[in-house]
């Protein structure tokens, strides 16, 4: 999915792009038709199809797909050009169970995340001082990594790399990346389930949205940072 910014003038769309970029609304492969309603308490909310159709009736899972995280849509301007910001509805907070946040050491030696068929974690984390990190989900210590998050600070990107869910590719890395300037104080949010995983960076972009396999019940989440580090986890 990507997005247009403009003006209507009563006949026709006139869009601004002053760059003349394509505007991605998820840099993952896993965000699909998405559905707005408006003026929900003057908020615009977002539910997408999490899945691709690149591999989507391919899959002999049971799972073939799923409505999306609810997210609030606004946008902002940066320097002539505009983004959309995503970030979850506040009203997923209600459903939280419990909470608990962790040390760098704690993060670096691994948080276990237990994850069951219908619940979900939130998990945020921040980074303090320039340099590169990454966020690392495996299903135990010394295992292979599922997922891994992780920018380039020097060439200003952020990256998620990931066994690769289309069947055809036989468990082989993809990797998705979107252009990213980290500050001195980086702050990652993931909302975890057992299929997927939904990246939302600072104030709500850039966001990745992706499949996961295989399906696991369990994972570990390892930080690593330049120097600083706190991370929280909610389950939901």
């Amino acid at each position: 999915m990507h997005y247009h910014v403009g003006t209507f003038n009563g006949s026709h769309f006139v869009e601004e792009n002053p760059n003349g970029r394509i505007r991605w609304l998820n840099w993952g492969t896993d965000c699909y038709a998405g559905v707005t309603l408006n003026n929900v308490c003057g908020r615009r909310i977002m539910i997408f199809w999490v899945n691709n159709w690149n591999y989507a009736q391919m899959r002999s899972q049971v799972y073939k797909g799923a409505e999306s995280f609810a997210v609030e849509l606004s946008l902002r301007r940066v320097g002539d050009d505009y983004q959309v910001l995503q970030m979850p509805v506040t009203e997923l907070d209600k459903c939280a169970t419990n909470a608990a946040t962790y040390s760098k050491a704690q993060a670096e030696a691994g948080i276990r995340v237990p994850i069951d068929d219908r619940q979900a974690y939130k998990i945020v984390a921040y980074i303090g001082g320039p340099g590169n990190f990454q966020i690392k989900l495996v299903y135990g210590i010394g295992s292979d990594v599922q997922v891994r998050i992780y920018n380039n600070f020097a060439e200003k990107t952020m990256s998620v790399e990931k066994t690769n869910v289309d069947p055809a590719a036989n468990g082989t890395k993809v990797t998705h990346s979107a252009p990213y300037d980290a500050a001195n104080q980086t702050r990652l949010l993931l909302l975890v389930d057992l299929h997927s995983m939904t990246l939302i960076m600072d104030a709500g972009w850039p966001v990745f949205t992706e499949l996961l396999v295989p399906i696991v019940r369990s994972r570990i989440l390892v930080v690593d940072g330049p120097s600083q580090v706190d991370v929280s986890v909610t389950r939901y």
